[in-house]
């Protein structure tokens, strides 16, 4: 996905469209635009686009995934912030709320 502010383009979000969720990659940004907190936006879009296609096709896309996951980065630990939000037990492969890692 791409993201243009005025024609620039601003930011760049990399999905994996896979058969029953889809999966948030990447997302990189210009820095002189991070008070736009252009990630959370990005999130946000993908999260419309899966409802809009969901719309035409009920059974498309049930979930959505982050990508993956170190709490020990700061550049992707900001996924905890998002609630509901659950994990994926390297495991047993079962989701685990996130309260409870």
């Amino acid at each position: 996905m791409y993201h243009r502010l005025d024609g620039k383009l601003v930011a760049v979000g990399v999905l994996d469209l896979l058969s029953n969720y889809v999966n948030s990659g990447y997302f990189i940004y210009d820095p002189d635009y991070k008070f736009l907190n252009l990630g959370i936006m990005g999130a946000l879009r993908e999260i419309e686009y899966i409802r809009l296609v969901r719309q035409a096709n009920p059974n498309k896309y049930q979930w959505y995934q982050l990508g993956d996951m170190v709490s020990t980065c700061s550049k992707v630990n900001y996924k905890l912030s998002y609630k509901p939000g659950t994990v994926l037990c390297p495991r047993t492969k079962k989701s685990v709320l996130f309260e409870k890692v």
